[in-house]
Protein backbone atom coordinates (compact mmCIF):
# COMPACT_ATOMS: atom_id res chain seq x y z
CA UNK A 1 0.00 0.00 0.00
CA UNK A 2 1.31 3.18 -0.74
CA UNK A 3 1.46 6.02 2.37
CA UNK A 4 0.23 9.02 1.30
CA UNK A 5 1.96 10.92 4.12
CA UNK A 6 4.86 13.34 2.79
CA UNK A 7 7.20 15.50 4.28
CA UNK A 8 9.16 17.52 1.55
CA UNK A 9 8.47 18.76 -2.07
CA UNK A 10 8.90 16.93 -5.46
CA UNK A 11 13.03 16.40 -5.37
CA UNK A 12 15.20 16.34 -8.80
CA UNK A 13 13.85 19.56 -10.46
CA UNK A 14 15.63 19.71 -13.65
CA UNK A 15 15.43 22.67 -15.88
CA UNK A 16 17.79 21.95 -18.60
CA UNK A 17 18.28 18.21 -20.61
CA UNK A 18 21.90 17.70 -20.00
CA UNK A 19 21.73 14.27 -18.42
CA UNK A 20 19.06 13.57 -20.33
CA UNK A 21 16.24 14.49 -18.59
CA UNK A 22 13.14 16.38 -19.35
CA UNK A 23 12.72 20.13 -18.61
CA UNK A 24 10.78 20.42 -15.43
CA UNK A 25 11.56 16.79 -14.58
CA UNK A 26 11.01 16.03 -10.83
CA UNK A 27 10.04 12.77 -8.88
CA UNK A 28 6.23 13.77 -7.15
CA UNK A 29 6.50 9.92 -5.43
CA UNK A 30 9.73 7.99 -6.64
CA UNK A 31 9.48 5.08 -8.07
CA UNK A 32 5.82 5.97 -8.48
CA UNK A 33 4.82 9.02 -10.12
CA UNK A 34 6.84 11.97 -12.02
CA UNK A 35 6.36 14.85 -13.79
CA UNK A 36 7.92 16.71 -17.04
CA UNK A 37 7.68 19.38 -19.78
CA UNK A 38 6.63 17.48 -23.30
CA UNK A 39 9.41 14.75 -23.51
CA UNK A 40 11.95 15.18 -26.35
CA UNK A 41 13.57 12.88 -28.43
CA UNK A 42 16.71 13.25 -26.62
CA UNK A 43 14.73 12.60 -23.26
CA UNK A 44 13.67 9.12 -24.46
CA UNK A 45 16.68 6.97 -22.69
CA UNK A 46 16.61 8.23 -19.66
CA UNK A 47 12.55 7.99 -19.47
CA UNK A 48 13.26 4.69 -20.63
CA UNK A 49 15.25 3.61 -17.26
CA UNK A 50 12.18 4.46 -15.24
CA UNK A 51 10.10 1.54 -16.23
CA UNK A 52 6.96 3.56 -16.84
CA UNK A 53 3.76 1.65 -17.27
CA UNK A 54 1.64 4.93 -18.13
CA UNK A 55 2.44 8.16 -19.70
CA UNK A 56 -0.37 10.78 -19.05
CA UNK A 57 -0.82 13.66 -21.73
CA UNK A 58 -2.15 17.01 -20.48
CA UNK A 59 -2.29 18.28 -23.69
CA UNK A 60 -2.94 16.68 -27.52
CA UNK A 61 -0.60 17.14 -30.08
CA UNK A 62 0.85 15.21 -32.98
CA UNK A 63 3.34 13.32 -30.67
CA UNK A 64 6.61 12.63 -33.10
CA UNK A 65 7.11 9.00 -34.49
CA UNK A 66 10.39 8.33 -31.70
CA UNK A 67 7.44 9.10 -29.04
CA UNK A 68 5.41 6.58 -30.35
CA UNK A 69 8.01 3.97 -30.97
CA UNK A 70 8.99 4.40 -27.28
CA UNK A 71 5.87 3.86 -26.30
CA UNK A 72 5.13 0.63 -28.13
CA UNK A 73 9.09 -0.76 -27.73
CA UNK A 74 8.36 -0.65 -23.86
CA UNK A 75 4.92 -1.31 -23.43
CA UNK A 76 3.81 1.78 -22.24
CA UNK A 77 0.05 2.69 -21.81
CA UNK A 78 -0.56 5.92 -23.35
CA UNK A 79 -3.33 8.15 -21.92
CA UNK A 80 -4.66 11.95 -23.13
CA UNK A 81 -6.45 13.89 -21.03
CA UNK A 82 -6.32 17.95 -22.91
CA UNK A 83 -6.21 20.36 -20.61
CA UNK A 84 -6.91 23.64 -22.07
CA UNK A 85 -4.22 26.48 -20.66
CA UNK A 86 -4.90 27.24 -17.32
CA UNK A 87 -4.77 31.16 -18.57
CA UNK A 88 -7.37 30.77 -20.62
CA UNK A 89 -10.43 29.10 -18.64
CA UNK A 90 -10.88 27.34 -15.11
CA UNK A 91 -9.90 23.89 -15.19
CA UNK A 92 -13.38 21.97 -15.34
CA UNK A 93 -13.89 19.48 -12.90
CA UNK A 94 -14.67 16.45 -15.04
CA UNK A 95 -10.77 16.94 -16.36
CA UNK A 96 -9.36 17.25 -13.09
CA UNK A 97 -11.24 14.24 -12.27
CA UNK A 98 -10.02 12.56 -15.08
CA UNK A 99 -6.49 13.03 -14.47
CA UNK A 100 -6.60 11.99 -11.04
CA UNK A 101 -8.67 8.32 -12.27
CA UNK A 102 -5.88 7.92 -13.84
CA UNK A 103 -2.90 9.35 -11.48
CA UNK A 104 -4.37 7.72 -8.22
CA UNK A 105 -4.90 4.39 -9.72
CA UNK A 106 -1.26 2.20 -8.47
CA UNK A 107 -1.89 -0.10 -11.50
CA UNK A 108 -1.13 2.89 -13.44
CA UNK A 109 2.16 3.18 -11.62
CA UNK A 110 4.87 3.91 -12.53
CA UNK A 111 3.47 7.29 -14.22
CA UNK A 112 4.52 10.20 -15.67
CA UNK A 113 2.29 13.03 -16.12
CA UNK A 114 3.25 15.83 -18.35
CA UNK A 115 2.00 19.14 -20.45
CA UNK A 116 4.05 21.27 -22.57
CA UNK A 117 6.65 23.27 -20.33
CA UNK A 118 5.76 20.96 -17.03
CA UNK A 119 4.18 23.92 -15.11
CA UNK A 120 0.88 24.91 -15.27
CA UNK A 121 -1.31 22.15 -16.15
CA UNK A 122 0.72 19.50 -14.48
CA UNK A 123 1.66 22.05 -12.20
CA UNK A 124 -2.26 22.04 -11.21
CA UNK A 125 -2.44 18.35 -11.33
CA UNK A 126 0.27 17.77 -8.86
CA UNK A 127 -1.41 20.16 -6.42
CA UNK A 128 -4.50 18.30 -6.58
CA UNK A 129 -2.52 14.63 -6.16
CA UNK A 130 -0.59 16.55 -3.07
CA UNK A 131 -3.88 17.64 -1.55
CA UNK A 132 -5.43 14.12 -1.70
CA UNK A 133 -1.71 12.95 -0.28
CA UNK A 134 -2.63 15.39 2.38
CA UNK A 135 -0.31 17.84 2.26
CA UNK A 136 -0.80 21.43 3.62
CA UNK A 137 -1.71 24.12 1.47
CA UNK A 138 1.39 26.07 1.85
CA UNK A 139 3.59 23.51 0.51
CA UNK A 140 1.53 22.93 -2.13
CA UNK A 141 1.48 26.18 -3.34
CA UNK A 142 5.44 26.46 -2.59
CA UNK A 143 5.93 23.29 -4.96
CA UNK A 144 3.85 25.19 -7.63
CA UNK A 145 5.44 28.07 -8.01
CA UNK A 146 9.05 26.14 -7.65
CA UNK A 147 8.17 24.44 -11.04
CA UNK A 148 6.20 27.38 -12.29
CA UNK A 149 8.98 30.11 -12.03
CA UNK A 150 9.58 32.16 -13.28
CA UNK A 151 5.98 32.39 -14.94
CA UNK A 152 3.83 31.34 -11.84
CA UNK A 153 0.02 32.27 -12.46
CA UNK A 154 -2.13 33.96 -9.81
CA UNK A 155 -5.25 31.96 -11.54
CA UNK A 156 -2.98 28.74 -10.83
CA UNK A 157 -2.48 29.83 -7.34
CA UNK A 158 -5.96 30.42 -6.56
CA UNK A 159 -6.96 27.19 -8.49
CA UNK A 160 -5.18 25.61 -6.38
CA UNK A 161 -5.26 27.15 -2.54
CA UNK A 162 -9.08 26.97 -3.01
CA UNK A 163 -9.29 23.46 -4.65
CA UNK A 164 -11.46 20.46 -2.35
CA UNK A 165 -11.05 17.22 -2.95
CA UNK A 166 -14.89 16.71 -1.61
CA UNK A 167 -14.76 16.78 -5.36
CA UNK A 168 -13.32 13.45 -5.96
CA UNK A 169 -15.92 11.64 -3.47
CA UNK A 170 -19.01 10.96 -5.74
CA UNK A 171 -16.54 10.35 -8.88
CA UNK A 172 -14.49 7.58 -7.44
CA UNK A 173 -17.92 6.22 -5.98
CA UNK A 174 -19.50 6.16 -9.29
CA UNK A 175 -16.72 4.29 -11.06
CA UNK A 176 -16.72 1.80 -8.32
CA UNK A 177 -12.38 3.08 -7.60
CA UNK A 178 -13.46 3.11 -3.78
CA UNK A 179 -12.18 -0.20 -1.84
CA UNK A 180 -10.60 -1.59 -4.55
CA UNK A 181 -7.92 -1.09 -3.52
CA UNK A 182 -5.98 0.25 -6.70
CA UNK A 183 -6.69 4.14 -5.44
CA UNK A 184 -3.65 5.71 -3.49
CA UNK A 185 -6.29 7.45 -1.31
CA UNK A 186 -5.70 6.03 2.56
CA UNK A 187 -9.04 4.19 3.56
CA UNK A 188 -9.14 7.00 6.32
CA UNK A 189 -9.00 9.42 3.50
CA UNK A 190 -12.08 7.86 1.53
CA UNK A 191 -14.21 7.69 4.16
CA UNK A 192 -14.10 10.97 5.32
CA UNK A 193 -14.88 12.00 1.46
CA UNK A 194 -17.88 9.86 1.45
CA UNK A 195 -19.10 10.91 4.79
CA UNK A 196 -18.96 14.64 3.72
CA UNK A 197 -20.20 13.88 0.45
CA UNK A 198 -23.72 11.80 2.64
CA UNK A 199 -24.01 14.71 5.08
CA UNK A 200 -24.32 16.99 2.06
CA UNK A 201 -26.87 14.56 0.30
CA UNK A 202 -28.79 14.59 3.90
CA UNK A 203 -28.77 18.23 4.14
CA UNK A 204 -29.89 18.33 0.29
CA UNK A 205 -32.44 15.54 1.14
CA UNK A 206 -33.67 17.01 4.67
CA UNK A 207 -34.06 20.40 2.95
CA UNK A 208 -36.07 19.52 0.53
CA UNK A 209 -38.76 17.49 2.72
CA UNK A 210 -39.25 20.82 4.64
CA UNK A 211 -39.86 22.60 2.16
CA UNK A 212 -42.11 20.30 0.33
CA UNK A 213 -44.05 20.21 3.94
CA UNK A 214 -44.15 23.93 4.46
CA UNK A 215 -42.09 24.15 7.14
CA UNK A 216 -39.61 26.50 5.41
Amino acid sequence: MIVANYSQAASSVCKSTLDGRPINFGAVLPGAVYRSSFPMPENLPFLGTLGLKTILSLVNHNFPPSFKEFLTSNGIRHCIVEMQGTKRVEIPDIVMNSIMEIALNKDNHPLLIHCNHGRHRTGCAIAVFRHVSGWHVDQIVQEYQGFAEPKARECDVKYITEYKITKLAGFFRERGSLGRGSSILTTSRMQNLLLVSAAAIAVWITTGVLWGEGYL
